[in-house]
Parts: structure tokens; C-alpha cells; sequence
């Protein structure tokens, strides 16, 4: 019977009354004389367990089986405030009206995040810089995910940083935790149970700790050396469950750490480029010099001096449309590009050297400046190449098309 009634509880069966058989076995109740709702008063009407007023064999069965089932979806310990309920829609109108309620009220959250700031965020920062390890982030569930975002962010800016799994680190990875690293453990109601053997661990190796919860006086609001406490927030879920809000202040507040120890750190757009060699991104931070490392292309070159003919070998040979001009020192004076070529084949042209067939000087290029400039200048001018040089030598060429070839375009 305790079986049934289990099952029955596990699929919501008994949220208006118990079952005919188990009415007819027992009869009336102290509760329910007339026999009409034996045992069973509306769950929305009861507060904890529905049955403990009553004396009969019946009730003290379910009695029983409220206290096994009480983990269960039905009866949660806490709902978090809500501000509106949603219903099931079919419109595009209904979804909209959803979609800004969620934003409003993440936004009312995160204004909520950045009053309540105060001197214990400088002291993280603090904490973190004075300390030459990593910073250690660790979480469980959502507060996981993100602090997997937060870690990422934290290394690709200047600091160096990885994430720690709690339930891994219960099981050997705690030797990872080592003296000089910082710990930021997030957990929005600061009670997560995977957390306590790293807390542990940290109170006795002396590893600071900095938490992210919402409660000071949580496990992890007690076991942390500097806490950054955000503000209790209604969730924009309609069941007031699934973290929604409390996930955003999480994430923003992260980027807030990451920010200010950017500016702690003097932390450069090179710097960031360095860190950031892959991806469009980290391609338009690259310099000249990172492009042409790795090529070992010869570059297309002439003597001032030079007639028609090795000229256009030289362009034939050097496939990027041009040849550089240098004079006896070997410095660079001028481009000869197919167009140029075409001109000097006039009959009035009389253009028998190099130097007469060039165009003086041409769009030119340093080895320490950034891609980014090189492609800004090529589809400004509508050009499609030109020469990178070092001490007025040409050390390289740039052609759109490589550009292009390679992923920067």
C-alpha cells in the first residue's frame, strides 16, 4: 500500500484526494467524517504536510509517505518571488511580451548588482593581484557554466586563471589548489554541497577565497575571506526556479572583475592580440611582421636600371602584379605595377628603364604595424599590394589576396 500511494505521489495522483480503494477500506476520518475528502485537503490550502491534524490509520500512512516524498517537485522549500505569471501562448505578440518581461526584470537585476558594490569588490581585486598564482574558479550546475565563461575571460586579459569542477577536485584535483592561487567560488544560494571539500581544503592550506553568493551567512558566505554578495532577486523564470536572473548577475559581476584587473594591469590591445592569435579577432591584431614570418615567398625586385624585359620577367616570375624598384644601396624608390607596364608599351611612353617606367614611392608599410591598418589602406586606396620595408629596404610584400587567402579579410 505505502508502494501505491508513493507511485501515486510521484505522478501527482493524490493532489485532490486519496484513492477510492484506500476511501473504501478505511472510511471516515477525524478530518472528514462525511467520508467526502478522506485525508486530502487541497495541497494549495496546506502548508507542509496535509495530514498531520489527523489521528486515523490512513493519515498517519500518508503522513509517512509525505515525509519519504517531501524532496520531491511537489512541495519545494522555497519559491523566489515572481513578478508575473506567464501562461501557455500561440502568439507572436504573447512571446514578445514574455521576451521584454524577462529582460526588464534581469535588468532591474543587474541595477541591483551595481548599488550593492562596495568596498569588498576592491578588496578582490586586491586580493588577486597581490597573489602571483591562478585564480582558481570553481561551481556547480549554472553557476559552473558560468564560471567557466568568467575563468576564460579572466585568462584571455591578463590573468591567469582556469576552471575548477568542485566534485573533481573531491577526488584529486584539489592538488591543483596550491599556495599563491585565489579561489572564486560561486554558488547563488551559498550552499552548494559540492563545495565543502575545497572550502575545507582552503581554510587549511591558508588558500584565500573569494565567494560570489547571495548570503553572507551561507556555508560559503561563512568560508569565504572576501565576499561579493549579490542582492536576493526575484528569477525571471514564472516558477520563480530556474536560474535566470541570478545567472546574469553572476555572469556580469565576473565581467566586472575581468574589466577591473584589465585596468589594474594596464592590460593593451596588444597584449590582447598576443593572447588572441586565432579567429578574425586575433588576426586584425596581428603586425606585418606576424604575417610575413612564416613566408618565405621571394620578393620581386628590380634595379632602377633595369630595361623592359627584366622587368616584365620579373613581374611574370614574382605573380603579385608588380615588382619593387631599389636603387644601388638596395633601398626601395618605387612600384611597377601591370598598369604602369601597359603605359610604358605606348609608342609616345619612351620608357626604356625602370626608374622611367615606375611610380615613384607607392604605398608602402612598416614590419611593426597592424594588419588591420594594411587591410584599411588597401580597400581605401583600391590598391592590391604594397611593400613592407625596414631601414628603407624591402623586406616583404603584402597582396590582398594572401590576405584574403589567409582568413584576414
Amino acid at each position: 500500500l505505502q508502494k501505491r500511494i508513493l507511485r501515486a505521489l510521484a505522478i501527482g495522483d493524490l493532489e485532490s484526494r486519496p484513492p477510492e480503494s484506500l476511501r473504501a477500506r478505511n472510511g471516515p476520518c477525524s478530518v472528514s467524517p462525511t467520508n467526502s475528502a478522506i485525508c486530502a485537503p487541497k495541497w494549495a490550502e496546506t502548508s507542509r504536510n496535509p495530514f498531520a491534524m489527523c489521528s486515523c490509520p490512513i493519515a498517519s500512512l500518508f503522513t509517512r509517505c509525505f515525509e519519504i516524498a517531501k524532496p520531491r517537485r511537489f512541495w519545494p522549500t522555497q519559491l523566489a518571488p515572481r513578478k508575473a505569471e506567464f501562461t501557455m501562448t500561440d502568439s507572436a505578440a504573447d512571446d514578445l511580451a514574455i521576451a521584454r518581461e524577462v529582460i526588464s526584470i534581469e535588468r532591474d537585476a543587474l541595477s541591483a548588482l551595481g548599488e550593492s558594490l562596495g568596498p569588498s569588490f576592491k578588496a578582490a581585486i586586491d586580493l588577486i593581484i597581490t597573489n602571483p598564482g591562478y585564480v582558481i574558479v570553481a561551481g556547480v550546475g549554472k553557476s559552473g557554466h558560468v564560471g567557466q565563461k568568467i575563468a576564460a575571460s579572466l585568462a584571455s586579459t591578463g590573468t591567469p586563471a582556469f576552471f575548477l569542477h568542485p566534485t573533481e577536485a573531491s577526488h584529486g584535483d584539489l592538488g591543483m589548489v596550491v599556495p599563491g592561487a585565489v579561489v572564486l567560488a560561486i554558488s547563488y544560494s551559498g550552499e552548494s554541497s559540492e563545495l565543502i571539500d575545497l572550502l575545507r581544503y582552503c581554510r587549511g592550506a591558508e588558500i584565500p577565497v573569494i565567494g560570489m553568493t547571495r548570503s553572507e551567512t551561507s556555508r560559503l558566505g561563512r568560508g569565504s575571506d572576501v565576499l561579493l554578495q549579490m542582492p536576493v532577486h526575484q528569477e525571471a523564470c514564472p516558477n520563480g526556479l530556474a536560474p535566470t536572473s541570478s545567472t546574469t548577475m553572476t555572469l556580469a559581476l565576473g565581467d566586472a572583475l575581468t574589466v577591473a584587473l584589465m585596468a589594474r594591469r594596464g592590460f593593451s590591445r596588444e597584449d590582447f592580440g598576443s593572447r588572441h592569435p586565432g579567429g578574425k579577432l586575433g588576426k586584425s591584431l596581428h603586425t606585418v611582421a606576424d604575417f610575413l614570418a612564416d613566408r618565405n615567398d621571394p620578393v620581386p625586385l628590380v634595379a632602377a636600371d633595369a630595361g623592359f624585359e627584366p622587368v616584365v620577367q620579373a613581374i611574370a616570375e614574382g605573380r603579385q602584379g608588380c615588382v619593387g624598384v631599389v636603387d644601388a644601396d638596395g633601398k626601395y624608390v618605387g612600384i611597377i605595377t601591370d598598369g604602369d607596364l601597359r603605359r610604358a608599351m605606348a609608342p609616345e611612353a619612351a620608357r626604356e628603364r625602370a626608374d622611367q617606367m615606375m611610380t615613384p614611392g607607392g604605398t608602402t608599410f612598416l614590419a611593426h604595424e597592424k594588419i588591420s591598418l594594411v587591410i584599411d589602406t588597401l580597400s581605401r586606396l583600391r590598391i592590391s599590394n604594397g611593400y613592407v620595408l625596414e631601414d628603407a629596404r624591402p623586406i616583404g610584400i603584402i597582396h590582398i589576396k594572401d590576405l584574403l587567402a589567409e582568413g584576414y579579410l
